[in-house]
């Protein structure tokens, strides 16, 4: 908003309001004094002390009322975001959480796209995972193109890209399979189309096509935030979901792929086309006596016009004669459909402009000295030269007096001006900023190679600011130990001495008078029970809640001092938090993740911290190096899910771990009955969990399921029932496939299975065979619902032992493995935070399982692990040893299946 550049003629607030602030000091006065006090005349000296202070007030009240923008700028004129603000498409959007999501994503992110129809498969072969599957519309360009080759290449480019996107972005407990491109249903139309004009029948014809193509399945448009925002929609509705590239998509904006057209809607949707005068005897060039067309779900409906004409069932008239005759090979030339998203690219304004504040310079005090009459000798001209000891006494001491008030104008200016520090996430290292900043630039021009100055004012976290008054005139022989430095090595005059002592005085931050105004306007415990409050303030203002997070962590464990531990652990979640938000509920990313070692390294000489004491310098606790350790980057989420990376944050699982490998190196571990070389080997274990895992071994079971390969049998339990058994294994994808085909297809009443069939599923033949009677689907027949009909799914080894499918780790989204060595994180407190923490940060819907592990039990579980998550994410970017890849991987799923089913039962019993 534009500052107004005349005089408004409205009322002052109070802090603004010079008659108002002195009345209200006169009735003080009144109250406190009673009769004694009786003269409130301009004329009586203490009424004009109160007249200086309230004009100062009013100065302090006009700034309070400063744009926060023009508070919030610094001398660069900068506003600085970082660790002040998450931007609202930072915090206000998430990674995709619902089908619409998704679709967005695509749009958005795979250029060939125009829309994209995703559906949840229901499956029996995993009781958690949530299996869907993708067909895509692409735009005309590439689907028509006359480079078949090419074309047939970059669709396949197309599907492999949103194949990567899809499980990149994907939820726990969540799969996508391989999407595949619609299918075009072909349908030709007969009738006559009457136009107004011959000369535009390509547009015309276009614009026809067009309308088809728009029923079949819109493509979905992309605007910016300006064009949204002028059409009353709020910011919350704007950046709900996830973050676009392009351009933001509403749910509206999306459309649904149709499932039918009736030669109503045809009629109609020609009816609206402009330059089309009338149609008569308009139908599908269908069945007899079919009036509507329905499209399955993997098919797109395609209304062919030029077939329709050239083969003489559509007439285009104009003024009673046709325009192309039937059979005939005039070319009819219709453009492509060009791509519905809008290709805009920078050219939407994706998000609000910042502010954009004026510099003020609040934090510069004009002390009120400078504004008596001179009459009172406490200004910059002082007193006469030729004063009297008493009369400079009393100068002197009406200064003390009124430096008070100075001290106190002077630090809420400070406090205003550093309102940036007060509320930012990081927590700030000084109460006196204007102090520090001045002596380390006249230390960095002096002595730029000169090493940090030990800890000058600083302090853990402080809510109260403050500033010298060095440039109040004649301030020097009030403050205390302004004489410290009366003294020289060298012969100098007494004034240069003076002028050499006052500088070194104010170059001190140690000095008394700094110090002793330091401990009195920061008290530890008040200012750690105000930032808490603050820290408070900003998490409930982002959804996460306060009390739940003071339950969570253990406070203690960085300082000891509970105060502080709730104001580190706050300030690192609220630093990471827009990140920690966006990806909340998103799982690792199988495919792109980096290959990891199960090599146990030798540890070091020294290694992790030695004590809390470590994070303290100069017994002031390093917020900033801890700030560093536990910053999150992007490229985290690729090998870590953000719930692994806030459990980490918030249970500091970084320090337990490097404290206890110090403590085995010192031989001081307090695990009961430990040999030395199994603390060692615990050590070891310990540091590559923090190092490579944050800390933990997260598994999701559907993951394992995943990588086995099927036998199926179906079951029609009609009158006659029939058991049918596909011969060849069959991976996940393609178990999914034929598990809908026995479901959904056959239910078909006109198709039946024969004695031999072969299908087709994943573009790979498959034999199913109709047999009296399969052992192996004993007691794993599960009923289809609505149907009589049964399906049965096992999962073996080459040795044939099957897989239970229907075990209790597959009941759950995830599994986490904790050792149980480290007395600080296998004990009755952790595990509770622990489950309190998953209990109130995970969907409803996602179930975990914790374990707390032995060695034993790590040292055969690591290598099982990193061998199974680098075989999954080598068989993902495998080509030419696709199947050899996929048998090692469904090994060293069976193997770490094997394990964890141990682990399960153990505790489990």
């Amino acid at each position: 908003m534009t500052e107004p550049t005349h005089i408004l003629n409205h009322p002052l607030s109070v802090s603004q309001d010079f008659k108002q602030l002195k009345h209200k000091g006169i009735e003080y006065i009144q109250s406190y004094c009673g009769s004694t006090w009786t003269n409130y005349n301009p004329s009586d000296p203490g009424i004009t002390i109160l007249e200086q202070v309230c004009f100062a007030l009013t100065e302090l009240g006009y700034c309070s009322d400063f744009p926060i923008e023009d508070i919030l700028t610094t001398s660069s004129e900068q506003i600085e975001y970082k660790d002040q603000f998450h931007l609202p498409d930072e915090i206000l959007t998430t990674s995709p959480v619902t089908i619409p999501d998704y679709r967005k994503l695509i749009i958005d992110d795979v250029e060939e796209v125009t829309n994209a129809f995703i559906e949840p498969v229901c499956s029996a072969i995993s009781k958690v995972s949530r299996a869907y599957r993708v067909h895509l519309h692409l735009n005309s360009a590439l689907e028509e193109s006359h480079d078949r080759k090419s074309s047939q290449e970059r669709q396949a480019q197309v599907v492999r890209q949103t194949f990567y996107l899809l499980n990149k972005h994907r939820n726990w407990g969540e799969l996508f399979l391989m999407p595949q491109i619609f299918r075009k249903k072909v349908v030709e139309i007969s009738g006559t189309i009457v136009i107004d004009q011959e000369t535009d029948s390509p547009q015309v014809l276009r614009s026809i096509q067009e309308a088809f193509e728009e029923f079949a399945f819109p493509g979905a448009t992309q605007v910016g935030f300006d064009f949204l925002e002028e059409n009353g929609v709020a910011p919350n509705d704007v950046f709900h979901g996830p973050r676009l590239k392009n351009g933001w998509i509403t749910d509206d904006a999306l459309g649904e792929k149709c499932q039918s057209m009736s030669q109503e809607e045809l009629i109609d949707l020609l009816s609206t086309i402009a330059g089309i005068t009338y149609v008569k005897n308009l139908s599908f060039f269908h069945e007899a006596g079919v009036k509507q067309v329905k499209v399955n779900k993997n098919e797109l409906l395609f209304v062919d016009m030029v077939q329709s004409i050239q083969s003489g069932l559509l007439d285009i008239q104009c003024n009673g004669k046709s325009i192309y005759q039937s059979g005939a090979s005039t070319p009819i030339s219709l453009a492509p459909r060009s791509a519905s998203v809008t290709d805009v690219g920078s050219k939407v304004k994706l998000k609000p402009d910042l502010p954009i504040g004026t510099f003020r310079d609040v934090n510069s005090y004009y002390s009120i000295q400078n504004t008596f009459p001179e009459a009172f000798g406490v200004g910059e001209a002082g007193i006469d030269s030729n004063a009297t000891n008493y009369q400079i006494a009393q100068s002197r001491q009406l200064k003390g007096f009124l430096t008070l008030f100075d001290q106190q104008l002077a630090n809420q200016f400070s406090q205003l001006d550093h309102v940036k520090q007060l509320f930012s996430f990081k927590n700030t290292n000084t109460n006196a900023p204007t102090e520090r900043k001045s002596f380390y630039a006249r230390q960095n021009k002096l002595t730029p190679d000169q090493q940090k100055y030990p800890a000058p004012f600083e302090m853990f976290s402080p809510t109260y600011f403050c500033q010298s008054l060095y440039d109040i005139p004649h301030i020097q022989p009030l403050l205390k130990g302004n004489h410290t430095f009366d003294y020289s090595m060298d012969m100098v005059e007494n004034d240069v001495l003076k002028r050499d002592s006052w500088r070194q005085f104010k170059d001190d931050p140690y000095n008394i008078y700094m110090r002793g105004l330091m401990q009195i306007m920061g008290e530890s415990s008040t200012d750690l029970d105000r930032r808490n409050n603050i820290l408070d303030h900003l998490l409930a203002r982002h959804g996460e809640s306060p009390a739940l997070v003071d339950a969570i962590i253990d406070n203690k464990i960085y300082t000891g001092d509970e105060q502080k531990g709730q104001v580190i652990f706050k300030s690192l979640l609220l630093q990471n938090l827009s990140i920690l938000s966006y990806h909340r509920t998103k799982s690792i990313d199988y495919i792109g993740a980096d290959p990891i070692s199960d090599q146990l390294d030798e540890l070091p000489n020294e290694n992790g911290p030695k004590g809390q004491t470590d994070r303290n310098i100069n017994f002031i606790f390093d917020s900033e190096a801890l700030d560093q350790t536990e910053k999150i980057e992007i490229n985290d989420l690729i090998n870590h899910s953000a719930l692994e990376l806030k459990l980490s944050l918030l249970f500091g699982l970084q320090y337990l771990y490097n404290q206890y490998i110090y403590e085995c190196r010192l031989g001081q571990s307090s695990t009961s009955n430990q040999t030395e070389s199994e603390q060692e080997r615990t050590a070891q274990i310990s540091q590559w969990l923090i190092e490579v895992r944050k800390g933990q071994i997260c598994i999701e079971p559907n993951l394992l399921v995943k990588c086995l390969t099927f036998k199926i049998a179906y079951l029609n339990g009609g009158k006659h029932p029939q058991c049918h058994v596909v011969k060849e294994r069959m991976n996940y994808h393609q178990a999914l496939g034929i598990e809908q085909l026995f479901k959904e297809d056959l239910q078909q009443p006109d198709v039946e299975l024969s004695e031999s069939t072969t299908v087709e599923v994943s573009g790979e033949p498959f034999s199913v065979v109709e047999v009296d009677y399969c052992d192996w689907a004993d007691g794993l027949w599960v009923n289809i619902p609505g149907t009589a009909n049964k399906i049965a799914i096992q999962s073996n080894f080459d040795s044939g032992a099957p897989i239970d499918l229907n075990h209790e780790i597959f009941t759950y989204s995830a599994l986490l493995l904790f050792p149980d060595f480290i007395p600080q994180i296998n004990n009755y407190g952790f595990k509770s935070r622990l489950d309190l923490f998953l209990t109130h940060t995970l969907p409803v819907h996602i179930e975990f399982d914790t374990h707390f592990v032995g060695l034993e039990q790590l040292e055969t579980l690591i290598p099982l692990f990193c061998n199974w998550r680098n075989d999954l994410r080598a068989v993902n970017g495998s080509t030419s040893t696709q199947k050899t890849a996929e048998d090692q991987l469904e090994k060293s799923a069976l193997a770490l299946i094997t394990v964890l089913t141990q682990i399960y039962e153990a505790r489990h019993g």
